[in-house]
Order: structure tokens, then sequence, then C-alpha cells
């Protein structure tokens, strides 16, 4: 058998070479083709498939109790009651920043002293149905407060309330949420009387009580503009967490941002009896605030907020103050008349923050933030030590007085320690304050000897507050060259003839000076 003639041999391999190449020619496309078949499909499932952001609902059931011992007045229906979620209190980042510091003075502040339902705008609102029963849906998962409130029945708040993803139920760990009847206070009460937790009692006029008074924490007492409350038998609080409130009572049913909320008067406390020790009290939007006399009295952990004039104001035999927040305030925040203990208490934003009116005063472990200004003393030997003064106009402004000043840090103040004259020609009160042991660390005035905060000429004329040479010896100030930094003879075009002599100065910060743990 003859072998096949060479080019006919190469013909056929070129012709499979060529067949099988068509061959994975094709297969390939046809690979090709099908994913790109698969990745449109997928392409379009994904553009048609909407993903969800995810949601929480809120279910649960408010019910309406007569609060007496008869459970046959409870009303049938308990529909028309107001639930509204808010978002959460934007907190003052300064109290939260010194909060923080120092854990051990004032009030720590949270969404249960902070929030207010009538300054805010709901997330959402529903009413209640008949039996009581509400459901929210559609929330974006997170921290709210809910306020549940239906007039003349009260309102109650869950604070810092977190719904989860899904389904969420209120209350944990009780059946239902109770309201109670708003109770109205008469013109005058001649017994003891008792205010309740979980209650809201309503001052339409002013009213008296005359008996001894207790106050729970989780009593809501609103005075409606221009009224007061006085109580003159002794008082005391109980409860030993949360807070009992004193507010103004306009607005208090609605569930949208109120305009303006109209202040009340006071809440006077006049005890002829016992020793009132009042404790966890938050008083808000009052013209003169909290208003004290006769026995000597005792406040602790308590906040007082956006009064007109004093918040709290002293002409009591004497008072015992400790650990309270003051802030807001755009007149006074504490005026004392009596002899006092202030410590461990944080004023923040008040136009004065501390008034010792011829008071024999000691305040100690305080501090003083953003004030124009933070203790003005008057008349009479105050001790001012152990605490902490910054971004005040004047940290501390003696007129016609000669107060004890040590152991204090003074930061960013405009004047750290302004002196005053008494302020007219018969009664002109100087300044010879002991100054010692401080720690000045800011970059304005340490001492000025001629101040503008007289008590008879407040903020308008500038009296020389010494008629003599100062001598503050012992002190740490921050700046080498004290000339400018102290107001007297060696300032330039002071005008002023006396000098602040402070030697022997301290090379170094004081040790132990400030706020004590």
């Amino acid at each position: 058998m003859r072998n096949p003639h060479p080019s006919t041999f190469t013909h056929l391999f070129l012709k499979t070479i060529k067949h099988y190449s068509s061959f994975i020619i094709h297969h390939s496309l046809f690979i090709i083709h099908c994913s790109l078949f698969i990745l449109l499909a997928l392409a379009l499932i994904s553009c048609n498939s909407t993903t969800k952001p995810p949601t929480a609902s809120l279910t649960g059931r408010v019910v309406l109790v007569n609060d007496t011992d008869n459970p046959a007045l409870d009303p049938a229906d308990f529909s028309g009651i107001s639930v509204a979620l808010y978002p959460l209190a934007v907190l003052d980042t300064t109290i939260v920043r010194l909060n923080q510091e120092y854990p051990q003075i004032g009030v720590i502040i949270n969404q249960e002293t902070e929030f207010n339902h009538r300054l805010l705008n709901p997330v959402k609102v529903i009413t209640t149905a008949a039996d009581g029963n509400f459901s929210f849906s559609g929330i974006t998962p997170g921290s709210y407060n809910l306020a549940i409130l239906k007039t003349g029945w009260g309102y109650i708040y869950v604070p810092n309330l977190n719904l989860a993803e899904g389904g969420n139920t209120l209350p944990v760990g009780r059946s239902d949420v109770s309201l109670y009847p708003e109770r109205q206070l008469p013109a005058a009460i001649e017994t003891d009387y008792s205010f309740l937790s979980g209650r809201t009692y309503r001052v339409a006029d002013d009213s008296v009580i005359m008996g001894n008074v207790t106050i729970h924490t989780g009593t809501s007492i609103l005075i409606e503009s221009g009224n007061r409350l006085d109580l003159y038998g002794n008082v005391s609080s109980r409860g030993s967490s949360g807070y009992w409130k004193v507010s103004t009572a306009e607005e208090i049913y609605t569930t949208t941002k109120a305009d303006s909320l109209p202040k009340f008067d006071s809440f006077g406390i006049k005890s002829l009896q016992g020793l009132p020790q009042i404790s966890r009290m938050i008083c808000e939007y009052a013209n003169n605030g909290v208003a004290t006399n006769n026995q000597p009295i005792s406040f602790s952990n308590s906040i007082i907020r956006n009064a007109n004039a004093s918040a709290l104001n002293l002409t009591s035999e004497s008072a015992e103050i400790q650990r309270m927040l003051v802030y807001n305030n755009p007149h006074k925040g504490i005026t004392s008349y009596v002899k006092a203990h202030i410590e461990k208490s944080l004023f923040v934003n008040n136009h004065e923050s501390c008034m010792l009116h011829q008071a024999k005063a000691t305040v100690e472990d305080s501090y003083f933030y953003g004030s124009y200004l933070g203790i003005r003393s008057f008349l009479n030997p105050q001790e001012i030590r152990h605490n902490s003064f910054d971004k005040n106009d004047v940290a501390i402004a003696p007129s016609a007085s000669s107060p004890a000043i040590e152991y204090n840090d003074f930061y960013d103040n405009q004047r750290d320690i302004e002196l005053n004259r008494g302020g007219v020609a018969t009664d002109p009160g100087y300044c010879n304050p002991y100054i010692q042991r401080n720690n000045f660390y800011g970059n304005k005035f340490y001492i000025h000897l001629k101040g503008v905060n007289s008590v008879y000429a407040d903020g308008y004329i500038a009296y020389l507050g010494v008629n003599s040479n100062q001598h503050y010896p012992n002190n740490y100030w921050k700046s080498s060259n004290l000339v400018d930094h102290i107001f007297d003879s060696n300032y330039p075009g002071s005008g002023v003839a006396y000098t602040v002599n402070y030697t022997p100065r301290s090379a170094v910060p004081v040790q132990g000076t400030g706020i004590r743990g």
C-alpha cells in the first residue's frame, strides 16, 4: 500500500485543526454568551429588588385609674390618651463634660432630668383605643423619649426608650401604664398633705398648705402662670431615685412644640416648724424660683433652672446647700441673705450664679462656668475656697466685702477677682480680702482693683474697691510679667493709687487647690 502524498497529509492535518478550532471558538462564544446572560439576569434581579431599611414597632396599653380604693369607679373607656414619641433631648455639652470630670458635684444630667416634651416636636403621635391599646410601626430603630398624657389625667414620661429592630412592647415588667386624675389644689389646705409618686397636681390660683408636707419622687406639681404655692408646715422629700418636679402648667397637654412657656410666680418654703429637707427636686420656669424663710433649711441633689429673678432665694434662718445644679438663670442663681454653707454644686450659664448678700457664708468645692458673675459677696465675712472658675466675665466680685479667697483655681475668666466699693459716698465700704494659695492660670486680669459690680451701682459705674495697698502672697500666677494682669497703680493709665504686692509668689502651681474629691 502506498503512503499518502505529503501534500495530502498536510491538507488533512490543517483541515482537522480548523475543525477543532471552530468547535472551540463556537463553544467559547456559547460560554461567554451564557455568562453574559447570567450576569445580566443577576443585574436585573438586583435592580428590581429594593433593600428595605430596618424598622421597629412599639405596642402597649395605658389605663386610667380613679386613684381611690374602689376599682369599681375606674373608667371603662381608655380612648383618647395621647402617646407621643420624641427624639432625645440635647444635653448641655458643658454640663456633660463637667459631670464626667467632677462626678462628685452637682447633678448628673440625663434624659430623665432634661426631657420636656413641650420643647420638642414629636416623631409620631397616636391615641389609644377604647381598651387603652396603642401601636406604633415603621419607626427607625434607636433611642427615644415617650410622653403619655390626657387632659385632666396628668402625664408620664418613659425616658431613653431603646427600640430595637422588630417588635417592642411597653412597658417592660408591668402589664399596663397607669394615668391618674390630675388633682387641683384648693386655695388653702390646713391639714398634713402628701404629694404621691406618679401623680400630677395643679395650682390654678395661689395656694397655701399649712400642715406638714411630704413630697415623693415622681410627683409633678404644675403651677399656672403668675401663681404661687407656699408651704408653711415642715417639708420633707421621699425617694432615693428619680426626681419630683415643680414647673409651669402652660402647654402641658400639647404634643407639639410650644412657642413659649409663661412662668409661674414662685414655690415658697416658709416652714414655721421642723427642719425642711429638700432633695431630688427640679424647679423650672418660675419668675422667683424657690423662696425660703423662717426655719433652717437644706437642699441637696436638686436642679433649679430658667428662673427670671432669683432661682433660689434664701432668707431662712440658715441654709445647707449641697450638690445643686443651678443653670440657665438670666438673673440670679442662688441669693443668700443668711448664714449659708454651699458646697459641691455646679453653676453654669447664669447671669449671677451666687450672691452672698450681707451673709456669713462658705462656698467650697463648687464649679462656676460661663456666667457674667460667678460669686458676688457683699458685706460680712465669707470664705471662698476649693472652687474652680472658668469662662466667667468676673469670677469673684467682692463689694464692700473682705472674703477669704484661697485654694481656688482660676482659668479663662475676663477678671478673676474684681474689687468693688459699696457704691455711694454715704456708704463707701471698701474691700480688703485675704487672697492666698490660689492658682491663676488665665491670660487676662487676675486682680482688678476698680470694679463695675458694686451692689449700689450694679454694672454701670466703676468704683475703686480698695483704700489701701493690698498684699496677696503665696499664689501661683501663670504670667511671668504681671503688669498687664493686675489692675493697680502699675497698670498703664489706670489712675489707681494703690498697689498689689504679690510676693512671695509661688513658682509652681499650688498643690491641693480646686475641687476636692
